[in-house]
């Protein structure tokens, strides 16, 4: 049998595939011996590890017809990616040029979905959303293991909405003329 070397991250699911080759003998029984998280008796059992390390993994088998095979590995588990993000300015007027600031951890790809059909693999790009309207941006940041997690923010991009209030205002005459001044205040 042969039992490759898998990578994972924390909390993801991993399930192993076993190369058995053409036998004509079928494999009744497993016992899958992983560290810090027991043992198993499927052929593919799922497991994920709660922390970040090296792990042994030992295969034992047996054939219907009573051969038996085992074979050994180390699992390399790494910290699980972590998506974040922010983005300024935070209220904008079409046409409205958005700067995206990832601060992901523990990621080194990244694919933006600005939710208008466009999308980027910069870690931390510029943006113009032509149209007013409300986006779903989503950040997926993916590990060196191949492990991704998603963030997703909503941005609304409309007119601003000015409520003024006057808060003051004075008259003076000044010969022919007249000097007004005002004081607004925007809710």
């Amino acid at each position: 049998i042969d039992l490759p070397s898998l990578s994972s991250c924390v909390g993801f699911d991993l399930t192993p595939v076993v190369e058995t080759g053409a036998i004509n003998d079928p494999i009744t029984e497993w016992n899958w011996e992983v560290e810090s998280l027991g043992t198993f008796e499927e052929a593919s059992p799922s497991f994920a590890f709660a922390m970040s390390d090296f792990f042994d993994v030992d295969l034992s088998v047996e054939t219907a017809g009573g051969c038996t095979a085992s074979a050994s590995t180390v699992y390399s588990i790494a910290e699980a990616p972590e998506s974040n993000f922010t983005f300024t300015p935070e209220v904008a007027e079409s046409p409205a040029e958005i700067q995206f600031s990832n601060q992901s951890l523990n990621a080194t790809d990244y694919l933006w979905e600005f939710g208008d059909g466009e999308t980027s693999l910069l870690p931390n790009p510029v943006h113009v959303f032509e149209e007013n309207g409300t986006y779903e941006v989503a950040l997926t940041a993916f590990s060196p293991f191949g492990c991704e997690v998603v963030a997703v923010r909503e941005i609304v991009i409309t007119r601003p909405v000015h409520d003024l209030v006057v808060a003051q205002w004075d008259v003076i005459e000044v010969g022919e003329w007249y000097e007004v001044s005002v004081l607004l205040f925007n809710n």
